[in-house]
Formats: structure tokens, C-alpha cells, sequence
């Protein structure tokens, strides 16, 4: 069942701009917050750490099955 509800989600979060906006809102907050507790790093590097926490070796394309928070850079 989670397999179906990740890629629902993602699915909806491409087709629909209005519930994908929240996870750019998201992302501001998430650097917001970190600023706040004294963090300091741009957005690149917050990606860039991501997807090699992760484990992503090829750039994100506009291919639906892409990380979804990658796919925001």
C-alpha cells in the first residue's frame, strides 16, 4: 500500500500546482528554519548534500519517478 501512496502522492504533487507549491513551501521553511538555529548553507548546497546522502547519481529530469524534492532545484 505505501508503494501506491508515494506514487500517488508524487503524481499529484506534478499535476496539481497548487498542492505542489506546498512543497516549495516547504523547502523555503525548511532553510528558514535553518538560518534561524544558526546554519548557514545556500539551497545548491542543501541539494547537493541530499542527493549524496542519497545516493542520486544522476541529475533529476522531468521523469515522474524522479525524488520529488530533487526534482524542486
Amino acid at each position: 500500500m505505501s508503494q501506491r501512496d508515494v506514487k500517488r502522492f508524487v503524481d499529484r504533487v506534478h499535476a496539481d500546482k497548487k498542492f505542489g507549491s506546498t512543497i516549495k513551501r516547504a523547502e523555503t521553511n525548511i532553510l528558514k528554519h535553518a538560518k534561524k538555529h544558526h546554519y548557514k548553507f545556500s539551497r545548491a548546497e542543501f541539494y547537493a548534500h541530499l542527493r549524496k546522502r542519497w545516493g542520486i547519481t544522476k541529475p533529476p529530469t522531468d521523469d515522474q519517478d524522479t525524488c520529488t524534492i530533487c526534482a524542486c532545484i
